[in-house]
């Protein structure tokens, strides 16, 4: 189950197209109480959860090619997101 507690948001990373852990970083707010980890057990359920929802209602409207493209982040959601708590 996905939780809505606002205690998280889940970034891409990329550092091909400068999404790198520095250019995340540098994106939050100085004072902000914040922390950039990498995804533990409950963020990875999370990230296969929305993705695979998300996923689903794209082949449910045709999209496959978009839905496929989409594996790889389901399959290791750790290699392609952090979070921010």
């Amino acid at each position: 189950m996905l939780r809505y507690d606002g205690g998280r948001v889940y970034l891409r990373h990329d550092p091909a197209m400068g999404l790198n852990e520095a250019a995340l970083r540098r994106r939050i707010a100085k004072g902000a109480k914040v922390a950039l980890r990498v995804l533990d057990a409950v963020g990875k359920n999370d990230i296969v959860e929305l993705l695979g929802a998300y996923q689903l209602e794209l082949r449910r409207y045709g999209q496959q090619e978009a839905a496929r493209g989409l594996q790889r982040f389901i399959d290791n959601p750790a290699l392609h997101f952090l979070m921010i708590e």
